[in-house]
């Protein structure tokens, strides 16, 4: 199970989610997607982490 206590700082999971997207996106995030994640980086720790994981996941299975 991952630790996802880092995404207790609301700034820290935005910038971790944004980082994570735009480097397996290859591009900028829209102004929508960008709200989008400081909106969900502001939700329950845990769950933020849950999908970080998820997108994590995701963006290593279209690589394979």
């Amino acid at each position: 199970m991952s630790n996802h206590a880092k995404f207790v700082d609301a700034t820290l999971a935005y910038q971790e989610l944004k980082a994570l997207l735009e480097q397996r996106l290859g591009r900028d995030l829209t102004e929508k997607e960008d709200r989008t994640m400081k909106w969900l980086s502001d939700c329950e720790f845990s769950s933020v982490g849950t999908i970080f994981d998820l997108f994590d996941e995701l963006s290593n299975k279209s690589n394979e």
